[in-house]
């Protein structure tokens, strides 16, 4: 028996080895033909998801601006992005099927906090789009957009659909049209594509597309969808929508109570802890507390620093529901003095500086004759600092601003695109008006 098992042991290995050059010399091809077959079988996922929600998508056309909306419900009711609110008070909505076929559409809610507003058709048997979560969403997940981008639904009867990734979660805190939490993506978000939904690989909306937020590297965001369903019972029965709960209350920059079972409460905060910084900005006063959290929608996500006796600490507060009575209510903004008060002159660099994402702050433009102009500074260069103080938000440079006075200097760090740095020394002048 042993000389049998020794002959069989023999020849197996005999096999293995003849076997071996057929095997090497045939892998490349296997490969080949199963990344082929993967690439099939995911490029019918992306055909399954176009198909999924292709009918449920539509143009909105109001006025001269275009926009994309999608169905939520079978009787007609549909989101689209909050420039159609401001739109819709001068013109029209009306709604553009892929079919060809048009209809009126009237407004009927808008959310201020997620930047986004509800309108309807009248009819039945609309095809709503499935909503997913985006809370499960990761950096680096097959996304889509399906939109009217450069009007491709009116034009050309047929949805824009880009594919591409989520490139970035953070939120956004001084964008001028919405504040908050975002998904970028490199999925094209382009003209038209604003109010499109955002959609996982199995068609389901993760968010609803927003302006183009850094167009420069082509990328997108939009809201996230588990916000908005925070607020959509409220949105469909017009009810008023406040900004997210928060639950504590001030005494300048220090807290002086803490609601029980609030977002504060459960992230940590305690009475006496003194607020330093909201994500990004710095935070020197109550008002600029109001600034960020009152312009800020339930469920966004925010990193909070405080002092709290000789201990830093940084807690981050998912902010709930709003509710009436307890929303904290951004400072009234005075675009200028009352009748028969004459204007008064203000600290003033001549440029206007824009938000281009992922902390960077970018000049966009330079008044002539300006302190900014005079001292060298022009369009493009990228702001890092202000007398040492790092910048990673317009709202940061303003809340900084603020404290500025005229005939004070001030050393800026700027960056141009080759990554070249330099000390910009301005002295600010004055001028009336609130250009920086």
């Amino acid at each position: 028996m042993t000389g049998i098992y020794r002959r069989l042991l023999l020849a197996v290995l005999m096999g293995a080895i003849i076997g071996l050059p057929i095997l090497t010399r045939h892998a490349p091809e296997a490969r080949l033909y199963a990344g082929t077959s993967r690439l099939k079988f995911l490029e019918k996922e992306f055909v399954d998801a176009h198909e999924k929600v292709r009918d449920g998508v539509v143009a909105v056309l109001v006025g001269n601006e275009m926009f994309t909306g999608f169905f939520i419900s079978e009787d007609g009711l549909m989101l689209t992005n909050g420039d159609v609110t401001k739109a819709a008070a001068r013109s029209p909505v009306v709604v553009h099927f892929h079919t060809g076929e048009r209809r009126s559409a009237k407004f009927v809610a808008a959310d201020p906090y997620n930047y986004i507003c509800l309108i309807k058709v009248e009819g039945r048997g609309y095809k709503p789009l499935e909503f997913g979560h985006s809370g499960s969403v990761k950096v680096g997940q097959i996304v889509m957009t399906v939109g009217n981008a450069f009007g491709s639904i009116q034009n050309d009867e047929q949805a824009a659909f880009s594919i591409g990734m989520v490139s970035g979660l953070y939120r956004l805190t001084g964008d001028i049209g919405y504040r908050g939490d975002v998904i970028e993506t490199d999925a094209a978000v382009n003209g038209g594509v604003e109010g499109a939904p955002l959609v996982d690989i199995k068609g389901r909306v993760v968010g609803v597309a927003a302006r183009g937020y850094c167009r420069a590297r082509f990328l997108g965001t939009a809201v996230p969808i588990d916000q908005v369903k925070l607020t959509l019972d409220d949105l469909k029965l017009n009810r008023p929508i406040y900004s997210g709960y928060f639950g504590a209350a001030f005494e300048g920059t220090v807290i002086s109570s803490v609601d029980k079972g609030s977002p504060a409460e459960m992230a940590g905060l305690k009475k006496g802890d003194k607020i330093t910084e909201i994500d990004t900005v710095l935070v020197n006063s109550e008002q600029d507390i109001k600034q960020v959290l009152g312009n800020s929608p339930a469920g966004c996500t925010t990193n909070i620093a405080v002092r709290r006796g000789e201990e830093e600490l940084i807690l981050r507060v998912t902010l709930g529901k709003g509710i009436s009575g307890k929303e904290i209510k951004p400072p009234a903004v005075v675009m200028g003095p009352g009748p028969g008060v004459p204007a008064k002159a203000v600290p003033w660099l001549g440029f206007t500086l824009v938000d281009r994402g992922g902390g960077r702050v970018e000049v966009l433009k330079v008044a002539p004759g300006s302190p900014a102009a005079g001292a060298g500074i022009t369009q493009g260069l990228r702001l890092l600092s202000v007398n040492g103080k790092i910048i990673g938000s317009v709202a940061a440079f303003d809340v900084l601003f603020r404290s500025v006075r005229t005939g004070r200097q001030l050393v800026l760090e700027m960056e141009n695109k080759d990554g070249w740095k330099r000390d910009f020394k301005v002295t600010v002048g004055a001028k009336v008006g609130k250009d920086f």
